[in-house]
């Protein structure tokens, strides 16, 4: 869910980052459960294959905090999220009648509140996160 819309609304993606993602998309539809081990391997290896971040450097500054504490991953993260789902509603822009969502800014939606309740870190922030989608009830029921 969260590979494929990486696919279809990750701005700027090279020939090397689409096929790393298409790749890795592929190998998750598989097996049933995948360790944390093959899985950083599986990326390794398709991250050396297609050179997928040979040009990302290695002090990423566009969400340095003050602090090496400070912002980092999750600030990231939150503008990888504002990048797909504006990407999402730029490409179906045209699908946007009577004010309701198109289907693939929502799959994007559901794509993100997924990747928070399953794979952030910090589980109370997940929950949170989890609780007020709920309590919304925009995306899914």
């Amino acid at each position: 869910n969260f590979v494929g819309a990486l696919i279809d609304y990750y701005p700027n993606q090279s020939e090397g980052m689409s096929l790393f993602l298409s790749h890795l998309k592929f190998w998750l539809l598989t097996p049933t459960y995948i360790s944390t081990e093959s899985y950083k391997t599986k990326v390794a290896v398709e991250d050396t294959d297609h050179q997928t971040f040979a040009n990302t450097p290695d002090d990423y500054t566009g969400c340095k905090g003050s602090k090496e504490t400070y912002r980092g991953y999750p600030c990231a993260l939150w503008s990888l999220f504002h990048a797909l789902s504006v990407n999402a509603a730029k490409k179906h822009q045209n699908e946007n009648m009577f004010g309701l969502y198109p289907t693939p800014v929502n799959n994007v939606a559901n794509a993100v509140i997924d990747y928070v309740s399953n794979f952030f870190s910090c589980r109370e922030c997940a929950m949170h996160f989890q609780n007020q989608v709920n309590e919304l009830g925009l995306v899914r029921q």
